[in-house]
């Protein structure tokens, strides 16, 4: 979201609150000084210092309730800043709700009375909004070199011996042609074709060799016929068939794949981030063993279904991993290292997770901002031992089955000699496991909704 989305967004959340008729964007004092006709109750937004970072903007604002004062000038003042309070108080609220930000605990609504065109009362608040920008992490563009397995790829018989394969060129880079060596198996058609091909030879034998008598020609026949027979043979070979199974069909033997080998490309030695990349699944070539850092890594993948197994064993922090992802499942990794799960999931569609060991686990706040309705099935979160009771989390996750809320409740440390811990979930949650809450409560966790 961009600063022009954000005022925007924040004037028509303004403007359905009660009492308010004029939201605007500008300098306050020459706003409420020089705008003719003025309707209240007023809210004015002024800019302050922005910044941003690789994945939000931080917008600065001071935002203003204003509305005009009767003629004694205190007969409405208290009235009008405790509206103005409600009204600030709503539109925060309501933009951080329709778009999941956090808003900072400590917002102070300020009172005041001031003389501008008009002599009036209200409040203003000092905010910053982080919002998620529209476009997020380092892109990964280039195509990469691929070795390609035996899939459904479109072939053409071009002779005995050899026949190409077709792929797509935008996906697979770093291999210009491959070919497949096949030796013709020409048994089964020879037989079949010899009849008549004999039958050919030893007419056209005994024409040649009535020289050197019949039986002579008969020879001969025999031995061209063969010939005439396997060529007709050949000839008559069907066209190969590659299934999607990556198994051949035809009349051959020996069939081998000839592509070039590419060798396995390390994230970690090359730094990659994949961002923006529009593949449905990681191919193959990358080898992620050593990687530590797998933050953004996935970042903005919005084709990204699910990815293969990884190397996840030295990986201490995946927050942000799958940002505005389509990332719909993955396979177990290894999570026992990581300290970090800081929005891991946040803007995904992700519907099925393993378990995930937290053993070293220290920060999982926000994984499941603006996601996590959707997903049904989890296998826990094993030795987890930290408080969790941002809005983030598995309060996100209304859909959860039995058997995975259970999976949850098992995977609970035993909290009991630290003290307890508290674990927000959905409420839903607790309607679904009933009496076998207990299995978490009996390990010292404090499980609210």
């Amino acid at each position: 979201m961009n600063l022009f989305q954000t005022i925007d967004n924040i004037k028509k959340i303004a403007l359905v609150q009660p009492n308010v008729r004029t939201a605007i964007e500008g300098n306050v004092y020459s706003i409420m000084n020089n705008t003719p006709d003025l309707q209240y109750g007023v809210v004015v937004i002024t800019q302050g210092t922005h910044r941003s970072d690789e994945m939000f903007n931080y917008f600065n604002f001071n935002i203003f309730y204003i509305d005009r004062l009767v003629d004694d000038m205190e007969s409405n003042r208290l009235q009008i800043q405790s509206i103005g309070i409600q009204i600030l108080n709503n539109i925060i609220n309501t933009f951080a709700d329709e778009y999941d930000i956090d808003l900072s605990s400590d917002v102070q609504y300020n009172p005041f009375t001031q003389k501008f065109a008009d002599e009036t009362a209200g409040d203003y608040i000092s905010i910053t909004l982080e919002v998620p920008k529209d476009s997020c992490a380092e892109s990964y563009v280039e195509k990469v070199p691929v070795k390609i397995y035996n899939t459904k790829i479109e072939t053409t018989f071009t002779e005995n011996g050899e026949y190409k394969i077709n792929y797509d060129k935008d996906i697979y880079t770093g291999i210009e042609e491959v070919n497949v060596v096949v030796e013709v198996d020409t048994t089964d058609a020879y037989n079949e074709g010899k009849a008549d091909g004999f039958q050919e030879g030893i007419e056209q034998g005994r024409a040649d060799g009535i020289e050197e008598g019949i039986e002579q020609g008969k020879i001969i026949g025999r031995e061209e016929g063969k010939v005439i027979g396997r060529e007709e043979a050949i000839e008559s070979l069907p066209s190969l068939v590659v299934n999607e199974n990556g198994t051949y069909e035809g009349a051959y033997k020996n069939i081998e794949v000839n592509v070039p080998q590419t060798a396995k490309i390390s994230v970690k030695e090359s730094g990659i981030k994949f961002g923006n990349a529009t593949f449905t699944t990681v191919p193959d070539i990358f080898d992620f063993s050593g990687v530590i850092d797998m933050s953004y890594m996935f970042a903005d993948c919005g084709n990204l279904q699910t990815i293969p197994h990884m190397d996840t064993s030295e990986t201490t922090n995946m927050s942000n991993m799958f940002y505005y992802s389509g990332i719909k499942t993955i396979p177990a990794i290894d999570t026992r290292n990581v300290t970090n799960m800081n929005r891991m999931f946040s803007y995904s569609n992700i519907e099925s997770l393993p378990e995930f060991d937290c053993t070293s686990l220290t920060n999982i706040e926000r994984i499941f901002q603006s996601a996590g309705d959707k997903l049904t099935e989890c296998g826990g979160w094993k030795n987890l031992k930290i408080n969790w009771t941002d809005n983030y989390g598995l309060a996100r996750c209304q859909n959860l089955s039995y058997q995975s809320c259970i999976n949850i409740l098992n995977g609970l440390a035993d909290v009991t000699e630290l003290g307890g811990r508290t674990l927000k979930v959905h409420s839903n949650f607790l309607t679904t496991v009933g009496e076998d809450i207990n299995k978490g409560i009996n390990k010292g966790w404090t499980i609210t909704a």
